[in-house]
Formats: structure tokens, sequence, C-alpha cells
């Protein structure tokens, strides 16, 4: 899967669950709207208090998997940060823009980026059977 593959299928997707560990290592997933940049940076909106905006604090490294639908689905790793500053305005016109209901300018709601390192494509559907993996360096 090339990285404009990736753009194009988050943008038809639009949802996707992002997984993220705390301290102590214990998992924690949440589904969460998501927004992609050209460059295939994936962003989403969450409440400031949430325990993945803790856990990314102390653990950049997250998962995140996209789509099911037909049985086809892509699962991404990479670093993910909290944006602030400029970066959050930048970032968060790119969201609003892609999300109607997009709270990243929000008091109570924070933005994140994630930028994949690696891209697993995974079609489960009998005709078309089909897992590839991408690293992206």
């Amino acid at each position: 899967m090339t990285r404009a593959e990736f753009v194009e299928f988050v943008r038809t997707a639009k949802l996707g669950v992002v997984a993220t560990v705390d301290a102590e290592g214990h998992p924690e997933a949440a589904l969460v709207d998501l927004a992609v940049t050209d460059h295939g940076e994936v962003l989403f909106d969450t409440k400031a208090a949430a325990r993945k905006v803790v856990n990314i604090g102390g653990n950049q490294r997250v998962a995140l998997v996209v789509g099911w639908a037909d049985m086809v689905s892509v699962q991404a790793e990479g670093d993910a940060e909290v944006l602030w500053g400029a970066e959050r305005e930048k970032y968060g016109r790119i969201h609003q823009e892609q999300v109607p209901k997009s709270r990243a300018f929000r008091e109570d709601f924070t933005l994140v980026k994630m930028v994949p390192t690696w891209l697993r494509y995974h079609d489960a559907r009998p005709e078309s059977f089909s897992i590839v993996e991408t690293p992206l360096v």
C-alpha cells in the first residue's frame, strides 16, 4: 500500500480505533473520527483528560485500525503527539475540513497527530484475499 493509497483509504473510512498503553503496559483502545494530511499524518481529536492523552505522554507508540467495511482494513503503527500552539492551529484546520463535527479547538479537547511508520493492508474477501505489509520510513 502506498502512502497515497493509505491517505485515500483513511479519508474514505473516516473512523478508526486507536490503541495506546499506560505506564504499566495496560492497553486502551478507542474509536475516533479521523482526518489525514496529504502526507499520511493521521489526526484525531479527543478529550484533553482522556486516558489516551496521558498514555501518549508516556509512550508515543500507538497502533491504529482503519476500516472494516467490506472485510478490508488497514493497520498502522507509529508515533503520536499531542499538538499545541501553531501546530494545533495548522493541523486543526485540516481536521475541521475533513471532520464536520471536529472539536479540535474546544478548550476541553486536544488534537493528536500520528505519523505511521508501518502499514498492513488486509483484504479478507475470499475473491481477493491479500495481506500486504509496508514499512514507511
